[in-house]
């Protein structure tokens, strides 16, 4: 079985509802529509209630929003929850940009932080003297002490288990 994204399996059931729909010459009704929630739900192996909302996140998202939203903090079912509560496409893309700036900005804190403990590294294997400890406490304020414990140990933060290839 591949592992989907929400986004991904919302995509691929509006390909299926537009087949169809192509076929039918007209929307789903009830009936049709609860097959499609049961079969969406033993192809995924979700709940019923789970697929359900694919289906309907189907019909209400456009394709342009879910390749915005793909590998995206908003790509799960919550996520897209929030995207479907909103009026048109133009706010689900700004909502969508918004959390890419937000997850950019994160990123280049992560990397700030692990810089500067790498930089205490540096200081703290040339020996301390009074002008290394000035410099470690200039610098400290820019790392988070798990980048720092990773820096000195060599132990990725989260432990062993996140070690980089």
């Amino acid at each position: 079985r591949l592992v989907l994204t929400h986004a991904q399996k919302v995509h691929h059931e509006q390909i299926i509802l537009r087949h169809y729909e192509a076929q039918l010459g007209r929307p789903l009704n009830r009936e049709e529509r609860a097959a499609r929630v049961a079969d969406a739900a033993h192809r995924h192996g979700i709940t019923r209630r789970t697929a359900q909302h694919l289906v309907q996140r189907a019909t209400e998202l456009s394709a342009p929003v879910l390749e915005a939203v793909r590998g995206t903090r908003l790509d799960t079912v919550n996520g897209l929850e929030l995207l479907a509560s909103m009026k048109t496409d133009a706010a689900r893309l700004q909502r969508i940009e918004r959390e890419q700036q937000r997850e950019d900005g994160q990123r280049s804190r992560r990397d700030a932080s692990r810089q500067a403990a790498s930089w205490i590294q540096e200081i703290l294997d040339r020996g301390l003297g009074r002008q290394e400890i000035a410099q470690i406490a200039q610098i400290l304020p820019l790392t988070t002490l798990a980048h720092l414990r990773e820096a000195l140990t060599s132990e990725p933060v989260g432990g062993p288990e996140n070690a980089r290839a």
